[in-house]
């Protein structure tokens, strides 16, 4: 029997700047996001948090660039602060072969 490989997965974070919100709560994004990702089949959202200023969302995509598109579509659609940031985790941070890449809401990949 051959080993199932699992799907790759992209890791994505989403940082809202609290000075610059302008929606009621953060699940006013949180939830768009999610159903939109899961509706296409994407990926979706795995986590939300909010201190220090900012609110982030976590989300897990299986398509970086139509996942990335998907989700920048979203965010300008429910027209958050250019100031939004999603930021790509990838590797292993603890052992030092992470790497962070930034995404700026209104800049095309």
């Amino acid at each position: 029997m051959v080993p199932m490989h699992p799907q790759q997965r992209f890791f994505l974070e989403v940082i809202l700047q609290a000075a610059d919100f302008t929606l009621h709560a953060r699940d006013d994004v949180e939830d768009p996001l999610h159903d939109a990702l899961t509706a296409t089949g994407l990926g979706e959202v795995t986590g939300a948090g909010s201190g220090l200023g900012v609110s982030n969302i976590d989300i897990e995509v299986t398509d970086l660039h139509a996942g990335l598109a998907l989700v920048r579509r979203v965010l300008r659609e429910l027209k958050v602060a250019p100031s939004t940031v999603i930021y790509l985790h990838e590797g292993d941070h603890s052992k030092g072969t992470g790497r962070v890449t930034a995404y700026p809401l209104y800049q095309q990949p």
